[in-house]
């Protein structure tokens, strides 16, 4: 008998077990159950507080922080997605690509604003997985994706709400770019900005620091370094580290 279960939030019923199962199995059986979920909303929060007590913890994967939603904030781990180091990873080629965002440009974050006003400024931007000025954006295989990152001096992440991430932090990092990320995103720790990445605040901020460190390439390197050397750290032994987190939270 398992002494824990994983249970990734879906659709239930469809590629996962009911709620109605999974309580019996927590009610029946005994076994502690352990949710992931990736992208959080304050109505998720919601349906998580339901789910109590048959789901004994929440891991929050983009790093919602769940505290004023919940008077029990001690069932809820925020976290970093699971990354697979055999497909992420630096080979060390060539970066011919200047600056790239692996995403859709009309998705949340202004990613349409902060890309004209790169553009505008003579700085090219490589956009992969669906270019998003009109409908109808091309799928791109996952590797080719990891690719991009791979070829990129620098790679952007934008994220959706603030106080949170998204797998591209340490998809970036693992692949060696320089990832420059919105200020209001929640990635500490390990990563610290201007150490292991670099924040901006504004289409302005943003220009300037992509000069910046185009222009000081000795400076950029080390930082995409330093962040592939915590996303590696962070990488290593997952699920064996997020266990002990969970135990650890009581």
């Amino acid at each position: 008998m398992p002494q824990v279960i994983l249970y990734l939030e879906s659709i239930p019923g469809v590629i996962t077990p009911d709620y109605v199962t999974i309580a019996c199995i927590r009610r029946t059986l005994g076994i502690p159950i352990i949710m992931l979920w990736h992208d959080t909303e304050g109505d998720d929060i919601i349906r998580m507080e339901q789910m109590y007590p048959f789901v004994d913890k929440h891991v929050l994967h983009d790093g919602f922080d769940p505290a004023r939603f919940t008077r029990t904030p001690n069932r809820y781990i925020r976290d970093f997605p699971p990354q697979d180091t055999r497909l992420l990873y630096d080979d060390e080629r060539e970066r011919d690509i200047t600056v790239s965002l692996a995403g859709n440009i009309k998705s949340q974050g202004r990613r349409r604003e902060y890309i004209q006003a790169l553009e505008k400024a003579g700085i090219p931007v490589c956009v992969m997985g669906g270019r998003g000025w009109q409908d109808g954006d091309d799928d791109v295989p996952t590797q080719e994706l990891f690719d991009l990152y791979r070829r990129s001096q620098i790679t952007l992440n934008f994220v959706g709400r603030p106080g949170t991430h998204t797998g591209r932090l340490l998809e970036a990092t693992l692949c060696g770019a320089l990832l420059m990320e919105p200020e209001h995103s929640w990635h500490s720790p390990p990563f610290i900005d201007f150490i292991d990445l670099v924040p901006f605040s504004n289409e302005q901020e943003l220009i300037d620091r992509v000069r910046y460190f185009l222009d000081h390439k000795d400076e950029a390197r080390r930082i995409a370094l330093n962040g592939k050397k915590k996303a590696i750290e962070q990488c290593s032994n997952y699920w064996d580290k997020l266990l002990l987190q969970v135990l650890s939270h009581g």
